[in-house]
């Protein structure tokens, strides 16, 4: 690969470059940036009596905040698992980039899928949950699939020994098979 000025093009930015910078840069701002988002998500009804008791309350809009805790609990905690790995990398390259964009993707379609998985006039529909329930499944895989790529293309501080490494790619694969496995109990 060259530009046209006829210089190689690095594939590999150790942590000191500002292209490591850059690319944690913008994977932080699109995991806040889609935090952010989960709010649109609410739409409690403005009508008094949704305000008038905490029961009322909860029927008009619960179902919508504990999709919305649930979400944030997921996208907050893939982005501290996120921060913790990369802690770890002494470069990156453009295949983990390309590697985070698809988790990103994952990510930042999370806030779509909650709305509907919190909506009371459809949460009641097996498909909504099993679509949010897909979407983590994605975001745990992509995930991983970050952590494998990094160890494989030496990227990380030291590498884990094989029977960490398992263990790592198996816990971080839980929480997607955990998910999954929700779906048929959805449409049950």
């Amino acid at each position: 690969h060259r530009f046209s000025t006829g210089e190689p093009v690095i594939e590999r930015y150790q942590r000191d470059d500002a292209e490591f910078d850059r690319a944690i840069a913008f994977i932080d701002a699109t995991f806040a940036v889609a935090l952010t988002l989960l709010v649109t998500t609410l739409d409690i009804r403005t009508d008094p009596e949704s305000w008038s008791s905490l029961g009322d309350f909860y029927d008009a809009g619960g179902s919508q905040l504990v999709s919305f805790g649930v979400s944030f609990v997921i996208i907050a905690g893939y982005w501290l698992a996120h921060f913790r790995l990369f802690a770890s990398f002494v470069a990156v390259d453009i295949r983990v980039i390309v590697g985070n964009l698809v988790l990103l993707a994952a990510i930042v379609i999370l806030p779509f899928t909650t709305e509907y998985a919190g909506d009371p006039a459809i949460n009641y529909l097996p498909l909504p949950i099993a679509v949010v329930s897909v979407n983590i499944a994605l975001v745990s895989g992509a995930f991983t699939v970050v952590y494998v790529m990094a160890r494989r293309r030496g990227l990380l501080r030291s590498t884990p020994s094989t029977r960490d490494f398992t263990v790592n790619v198996l816990a971080m694969l839980v929480p997607g098979i955990v998910f999954l496995a929700s779906v048929p109990i959805a449409y049950v």
